[in-house]
């Protein structure tokens, strides 16, 4: 997997990068876009694929998180 630098949320650096591929007719142009690149310029789609992946596929989950744990000593209190 190599090391990689923390990059920052794209979201943020690049807005309407983010807006434009998480909108069907502009990710599928710029899905076309990247196909005309030439071989030795795999790295443009590379690069933007490392810096927009994350934003684009997270999900927040504070939502769905819940503690719950079995304290015998809290019990044996209440009985």
């Amino acid at each position: 997997m190599g090391l990689w630098p923390k990059l920052p949320d794209a979201s943020e650096t690049f807005p309407a990068t983010a807006a434009a591929l998480k909108n069907d007719e502009a990710s599928t142009a710029i899905e076309l876009l990247c196909d005309q690149l030439e071989p030795n310029q795999w790295l443009a789609q590379a690069l933007l694929a490392r810096i927009m992946w994350p934003s684009l596929t997270r999900q927040p989950v504070g939502s769905r998180i819940q503690m719950s744990f079995r304290n015998p000593w809290i019990e044996t209190l209440q009985h």
